[in-house]
């Protein structure tokens, strides 16, 4: 019970007016739907997102969220805006000091209608300091997508982590 009202406040701290349903398969189409190739731009926005935020390069990483974009992690305010978002990674790269990070993305599902869709993936996260790796963190991520300029973007990011209530 707990998990499930842990969802529905992500999803509405996400913008999200339930907590996403998917379809059967990985893609939903729906009228004038994802194409594969959505589909394929999709995945590789996540892969996108996961190789910048490990390299620390949180230009690209931003560049992966609409400039309206937003990212939400349990413990810390939503944050809106890419000037925002490119503050906050800096901040956790620096606090990182010297370490390295791997973001790992599974079980990614979506739905696209149009220019928008709703999805999410599962993730592993691990950190490297005097090479010895520990896994961080488990959880999903709850998205929102939108289209802008033929592009697919993150609108919005919600994290839950497996271990927090």
């Amino acid at each position: 019970m707990m998990r499930r009202s842990l969802l529905a406040g992500l999803a509405a701290c996400a913008g999200f007016a339930a907590a996403p349903a998917f379809a059967e398969g990985s893609v939903k189409r729906k009228q004038g739907g994802a194409s594969l190739e959505d589909a394929e731009e999709i995945r590789r926005l996540y892969s996108r997102y996961a190789w910048a935020t490990d390299k620390g390069d949180n230009l690209t990483w931003a560049a992966c969220f609409t400039p309206d974009g937003s990212f939400v992690a349990p413990g810390m305010a939503k944050i809106t805006g890419r000037e925002a978002l490119i503050k906050m990674a800096d901040a956790n790269t620096a606090s990182l000091k010297g370490s390295q990070t791997r973001h790992v993305f599974t079980n990614i599902r979506f739905d696209l209608d149009g220019d928008r869709g709703e999805g999410g993936c599962y993730f592993q996260y691990y950190v490297t300091h005097d090479r010895v790796s520990e896994l961080k963190g488990v959880g999903f991520y709850l998205d929102q997508y939108r289209r802008l300029d033929g592009k697919w973007l993150f609108q919005s990011r919600a994290v839950a982590l497996d271990n927090m209530p």
